[in-house]
């Protein structure tokens, strides 16, 4: 007849009880646990396409913070991943260049990092080209991608 030997009966008893706990807490991560940052935000306070300074942030500085990572003007600095909030209104191209991808004149320019430009609404954020033959670059070879979110 067979019979057991206790101590081995209660290896596995012990052990894998204790496993799986283990196991679940090392699987177990709180929701924001490799989660990625919140982008930081960039706040548009003028209509309008101005690069200077004289205390406001426009949508062509905000640009320009998100793609330096550094305060311009009034727009805090960049971290690589951004959303520029535009408040409801119109914003149009007023600097006028053609094919320079520095966000200096022309089309405003994602030059690297994530930039999300969010607006109060379709129906009432709108960017106007003003007959520029692009209003938006995106270089893509550099790093740089473009979501538009709630704007027309």
């Amino acid at each position: 007849m067979f019979t057991r030997n206790r101590k081995f009966y209660l290896i596995p008893v012990i052990f894998f009880p204790t496993l799986a706990i283990v196991l679940l807490f090392h699987i177990w991560q709180p929701a924001s646990a490799g989660q990625p940052p919140a982008p930081n935000e960039i706040t548009v306070t003028t209509f309008t396409d101005e690069l200077n300074i004289d205390g406001d942030c426009s949508l062509r500085e905000a640009v320009e913070a998100a793609n330096t990572d550094a305060a311009v003007d009034l727009c805090p600095a960049g971290d690589g991943w951004d959303t520029i909030i535009l408040p409801a209104d119109t914003y149009s191209i007023a600097i006028t260049g053609t094919d320079e991808t520095l966000n200096q004149t022309g089309s405003f320019d994602i030059l690297s990092g994530t930039v999300t430009i969010k607006g109060a609404g379709a129906l009432s954020t709108i960017l106007d080209g003003e007959g520029a033959f692009r209003l938006i670059y995106v270089d893509g070879n550099a790093g740089g991608s473009l979501v538009l979110q709630d704007v027309t």
